[in-house]
Formats: structure tokens, C-alpha cells, sequence
């Protein structure tokens, strides 16, 4: 597993795991944990921001595939628990409103929160099925799409992936 966690009164900057190029994401697999744990866990600690994790593969994992939780603040506690404000400025994970396949593709209807007029990488992810919190962690990385949110910082739209065999769950990270 990755844990990425302040020290103090210092807080890690722009860290990235994986990677947008072919060969570049990481197996992140069989951990008794989170694959990846962001934690800001002082009141005094700067907020932990801009940290991307792309492509890569996270599966079997003995919880979430990625959690960004604030101890101090008791925000991002629980998987539906809003997003800390302290951990990479709230980004949370897409909300899949639907998965639908056929021999030629799936198309993936989502949507998603962030920070207004902002870019975004959608990354989508097959899974044989979910972890232990019922979230389906990233077994096999379908590809990546970008979107910019609306002045509200919202955007609902499809991402158009790769077939995925019949039982598969679909997830998404947002970057």
C-alpha cells in the first residue's frame, strides 16, 4: 500500500503514483489496507493538495482502493462521507450512474463534483468485483478521459471505454 500523510507542520505536495503513459501505472495489490491512504492528521498541517495517482492498478486490497481522509478534522471518515476540504481540495470519486455494455464498448454515465471551470482526468477502471466496503477498487485500467466542470464546479457526461466481460463492476477515480 501507499500512505502519503503530513509531517507536522509540513504537508507532501503534487505527489504522483503511476502515470499517463503506457507502462506507467503501478500494481497496487494484496495490501491488508487502503491501496493508497491521503491523510492530513494535525489541526496545524497545511492542506494536502494536487496529488494524482494515474492508471494505476489497485485490486485485493483489505479496504478502499484510494481514501482521503482528514483524522484531525474527522472529515472523509467513512467511503460516503463527503470529501475532506484539507485532501487534494475535496476531489472525490465520480458518482457512476450507470455502466452499459455490448461486444463494441461500455458506456459509462457519471457524474462529478470538483472545483468550478476546472480540468479533470477521469480515469476508468474493471473490476471483478468489490472490496470489503462494497467500493469496487481499479483492476483493470480501461483508459482515461478529461472534462472541465461548470461554474459550479459540476459535469455529467459519458465516457466511452473498452468491453468489459459480462459481471464486471466499473469504478472511477477523478485527478
Amino acid at each position: 500500500g501507499v500512505y502519503i500523510v503530513n509531517a507536522g507542520p509540513a504537508s507532501p505536495q503534487r505527489v504522483q503514483i503511476g502515470g499517463s503513459n503506457p507502462g506507467e501505472g503501478n500494481v497496487i495489490a494484496n495490501w491488508g489496507g487502503n491501496g493508497i491512504r491521503v491523510e492530513r492528521n494535525a489541526d496545524a498541517a497545511p492542506p494536502l493538495r494536487f496529488h494524482a495517482w494515474l492508471a494505476n492498478r489497485i485490486h485485493s486490497n483489505g479496504a478502499l482502493g484510494i481514501d482521503l481522509i482528514d483524522t484531525a478534522t474527522g472529515e472523509g471518515t467513512h467511503p460516503m462521507s463527503a470529501a475532506p476540504t484539507t485532501v487534494n481540495a475535496s476531489a472525490r470519486y465520480p458518482l457512476i450512474l450507470s455502466a452499459t455494455g455490448n461486444p463494441g464498448g461500455t458506456a459509462v454515465n457519471f457524474e462529478f463534483t470538483g472545483a468550478a471551470n476546472a480540468l479533470y482526468r477521469m480515469d476508468v477502471f474493471a473490476n471483478g468485483a468489490c472490496d470489503p466496503t462494497n467500493f469496487g477498487e481499479g483492476q483493470t485500467h480501461l483508459g482515461a478521459v478529461l472534462v472541465t466542470t461548470n461554474g459550479s464546479g459540476g459535469y455529467s457526461g459519458t465516457a466511452s471505454m473498452p468491453a468489459v466481460p459480462a459481471g464486471s463492476r466499473v469504478t472511477m477515480t477523478a485527478t
